[in-house]
């Protein structure tokens, strides 16, 4: 049996580790090459801050270095596993340079080893030193998004409707406004939403929070309590007897229209379904003195709105009442007292006439209709208040015409008879 000698074909042997270490490399560098990512935005966080604020002072990050971009090089296959949470930044304020006021930054990515470098830029942060202020401002809110169809967004009432902001002196005293904004995307029901803080200077441009500290945020978030109303296009009613009391006798009102005819509101559901429309009164008009021909008035519809309904657009708020009150055609129709028939004449009297008289009435109405206008058998008089002779005054009645468009224009008239006894004539036999 031959001898195992390790050194046999020892240069062979050479070579394949040779070519298979070259083969690795090559495979490796191929299929998992080394790149570069860069990972935008990231924040810096400020460590031991406490050596400044125990003496009573505050800090600003100057020059936008409260943010970085850091370059990440590293194989692809790592690189996939990185993720912008994994990245954290930090200024250890134990390391300042006093003489410029500058703090090394220092990166790490959790959870990921065996990367090639990992740098920020800037890799330093500047800040300044100053006096700390602290202020008290209100809260606004302000939404994003579209709610659902057929709602729209009422009251708004933020947890905490001021907030008490403490930080540097100069970057207090730029704070214009603060804001919680919410998102109402596809809301259709009431809720509490997350806010997030926003802060403007005068100019309205963002001041960063990273100087900051919230008093009542420092232990649970901003909330705001959104409630969702529902919409619904409500027809402008008038209020006729309102309208007709202001149209001076002998004229009509033959036009009476809104623009727009309806008005989007909004409203808690139960409020909105029963609301049956809205009524406009005639105060705008009555005011406007005498109303004949075509009146238009702008009428601000907000105060006639009932309570809990309010519009959904409330920079359109005006309306054009127009009105077209036309005067009215008249006819008088001349009739003879005798002619006039008389009912519930007493069997005991009977009646008569002084002198020759007659009464004339006047109607009031569209034209066509006046000039076939008929009363024969419609007038009367009423005799059934009447059992004893003497002379009297007494009005013409006139029973319902039932014409439309025609109507009587002023009082009856009235007219004098006289009530005599009838004579009673017995019959004798021849």
């Amino acid at each position: 049996m031959r001898k195992f000698n390790p050194f046999a074909n020892l240069s062979l042997k050479i070579i394949a580790l040779l070519f298979a270490t070259l083969f690795w490399v090559y495979i490796v560098n191929i299929g998992d090459p080394i790149e570069e990512e860069l990972f935008r935005d990231i924040p810096v966080i400020i460590l031991n801050d406490e050596i400044i604020t125990a003496q009573g002072l505050a800090y600003q990050l100057m020059d936008d270095t409260d943010r970085v971009t850091v370059t990440v090089r590293a194989r692809i296959s790592l690189l996939r596993q990185i993720m912008v949470r994994d990245i954290v930044v930090t200024a250890d304020i134990t390391d300042i340079d006093f003489s410029t006021n500058l703090i090394p930054i220092e990166v790490s990515v959790k959870g990921v080893e065996g990367l090639e470098s990992v740098i920020a830029i800037p890799g330093n942060v500047r800040i300044k030193i100053e006096e700390l202020a602290v202020n008290t401002f209100p809260v606004s809110v302000e939404w994003s998004g579209n709610p659902r169809e057929g709602f729209v967004v009422g009251e708004r009432e933020v947890s905490h409707p001021t907030l008490t902001i403490e930080g540097p002196e100069s970057l207090i005293e730029r704070i214009s406004r603060v804001v919680a904004q919410i998102g109402v995307n596809e809301m259709s029901m009431s809720a509490d939403l997350p806010a997030t803080i926003r802060i403007y200077d005068y100019y309205d441009m963002p001041i960063s929070l990273t100087s900051l500290r919230i008093h009542e945020l420092t232990e649970e978030e901003l909330t705001v309590h959104v409630q969702m109303l529902s919409t619904r296009n409500i027809a402008l009613q008038p209020n006729l007897e309102e309208m007709l009391e202001v149209i001076p006798e002998g004229y009509q009102l033959s036009v009476l229209s809104f623009e727009p005819p309806t008005v989007l509101v909004s409203g808690v559901p139960e409020v909105l379904m029963a609301l049956p429309g809205i009524i406009v009164p005639t105060a705008t008009f009555a005011a406007a003195g005498d109303i004949t021909g075509i009146v238009s008035e702008p009428i601000d519809i907000r105060p006639y709105l009932p309570e809990g309904i309010r519009l959904v657009d409330e920079s359109v708020y005006r309306i054009i009442v127009t009105m077209v009150v036309e005067q009215i055609d008249r006819r008088g129709i001349e009739i003879p007292v005798r002619a006039i028939p008389t009912r519930h004449l007493s069997e005991n009297l009977q009646i008569d006439f002084p002198g020759e008289q007659s009464v004339i009435l006047v109607f009031m109405g569209e034209r066509e209709a006046l000039d076939v206008l008929e009363i024969g058998g419609k007038v009367y008089l009423d005799l059934s208040e009447f059992t004893n002779p003497g002379r009297v005054i007494l009005p013409v009645r006139m029973e319902a015409l039932n014409v439309e468009g025609v109507s009587i224009f002023g009082a009856l008239p009235t007219i004098e008879i006289e009530l005599t006894e009838r004579e009673m004539i017995e019959e004798t036999e021849d």
